[in-house]
């Protein structure tokens, strides 16, 4: 299990993308279950506080496709 610290100006979403370089609702639904007491805490985190990061799967790019192919 991973943990971080924020850092001074911290989002949730500074964190997500940070930690998984990612930040959709999928992720932030799994950090909140991990840490309920987060939103509590306003939508700048404190500095210091300490954060237990999910377990998350990568997501997978299954085929890209362009617009002029």
């Amino acid at each position: 299990m991973r943990r971080l610290r924020t850092r001074q100006g911290d989002t949730v979403s500074n964190v997500l993308l940070r930690a998984y370089n990612r930040n959709d609702d999928d992720v932030e639904e799994a950090l909140h279950i991990e840490n309920p007491d987060l939103a509590s805490l306003g939508p700048i985190l404190p500095i210091n506080t300490l954060i237990v990061l999910p377990e998350i799967q990568q997501q997978t790019v299954s085929e890209v496709v362009n617009v002029w192919d």
